[in-house]
């Protein structure tokens, strides 16, 4: 019985430890899928994308130089406009009133400086006749240069007014499309006050901002590219025109003609403007990007894991210590420890380590 009882204990041990083996040897054998990209080897330009909006190459508020109740308004919003065309009228009632009287008064100050010329004539022979004194000569003479004097200023206040009459109508200056009208007819004006807003220019343009890391980068004349979303046209063909000098904030303005513009284009439309930034002298130059998150960092430095193999098989991975450079749209600079094409592995970095076999995903 005994020598049963300790056969039938061996057995069970066996089974016991032959049941761990497996489930042991199952663990071992488990192989992780890992996500991985190609490193990519990008050339010397650097390229970036900016939010922009259109705006008319000239942009003019139109205003009266007078004050003044708003009696005519003749244009509205979408309007085009001819240049010297009539955009709005203030009622002058108030200055042809000034007007008149001072037109009468300078009626009246020509014809006192016509008597006091006249008088100046008849002393100035009687005293060549001996028949008057010198010092009734001078007060004919100063008579006549002070009715004269008056005539010359009431001539100037003449001219001053009809001046402002003129400024009661409101004319384009030049040929473009009304942008809007903020006021309504019979408001009153103030002088400098805008009545509306012309857009005109050959050209329109997109202004944008770029942070001040990169605007030393930015020269006048740089070729560029805009689109616009509203209108699904091809990009088209750009030049910078202007470089902002002083910070907005944390940006530069900069503006950029458009060589040809889409039809339909409008100011205040939303546009990517694409720029490059990249030194010509250093064009030539490739360099090698990974996504950022790729790269880890231990106590031995940073470094990535490389996926040994083709994708869609299995392959081993291997740890490859690497010295960084510049984030990029792009992703992050690898300057040295990587060769392109190599498979870097994204996903999951945390269950592998050196030497583990595993397999590449196909995407």
């Amino acid at each position: 019985m005994r020598r049963v009882f300790l056969l039938t204990l061996t057995l069970t041990l066996s089974l016991l430890g032959a049941a761990c083996g497996e489930e042991k040897t199952a663990q071992e054998q488990v192989i992780r899928p890992v996500k991985t990209q190609a490193v990519r080897l990008v050339g010397g330009e650097l390229k970036r994308t900016f939010t922009a909006k259109s705006q008319a190459g000239s942009t003019s508020n139109l205003s009266f130089k007078v004050n003044g109740q708003l009696s005519k308004l003749l244009v509205k919003v979408g309007d085009t406009v001819k240049k010297g065309q009539l955009i709005a009228v203030v009622d002058g009632s108030d200055i042809r009133l000034k007007l008149r009287q001072v037109q009468a008064a300078y009626a009246q100050a020509r014809a006192q400086s016509r008597n006091a010329q006249a008088s100046y004539r008849r002393v100035r022979k009687l005293y060549e006749n001996r028949s008057v004194s010198i010092s009734d000569l001078d007060t004919a003479r100063a008579s006549a240069d002070s009715a004269k004097a008056s005539l010359a200023a009431q001539g100037q206040a003449v001219a001053q007014l009809r001046q402002q009459l003129s400024y009661c109508k409101l004319h384009a200056p030049t040929a473009g499309q009304i942008a809007s009208v903020p006021v309504n007819i019979n408001e009153n004006i103030k002088a400098g006050q805008a009545i509306a807003t012309l857009n005109a220019g050959t050209r329109a343009e997109v202004v944008f901002n770029v942070p001040s890391s990169l605007i030393g980068s930015v020269r006048k004349g740089a070729k560029a590219s805009a689109r616009f979303s509203a209108l699904k046209d091809a990009p088209c063909d750009a030049e910078v025109s202007e470089v902002g000098i002083v910070a907005g904030g944390t940006a530069f303005q900069v503006v950029a003609k458009l060589l040809n513009p889409p039809r339909g284009v409008r100011a205040g439309m939303a546009a990517e403007v694409t720029l490059d930034l990249g030194d010509k002298a250093k064009a030539t130059r490739k360099r090698l990007f990974v996504p950022a998150h790729a790269v880890l960092e231990d106590r031995r430095g940073r470094f990535v894991f490389i996926a040994e193999g083709a994708r869609g098989q299995l392959g081993r991975i291997a740890r490859r210590a690497v010295t960084i450079g510049k984030l990029a749209p792009e992703g992050l600079e690898v300057r040295s420890g990587l060769k392109a094409g190599e498979l870097v592995v994204t996903a999951g970095v945390r269950f592998i380590e050196a030497g583990m076999q595993v397999r590449i995903l196909a995407k």
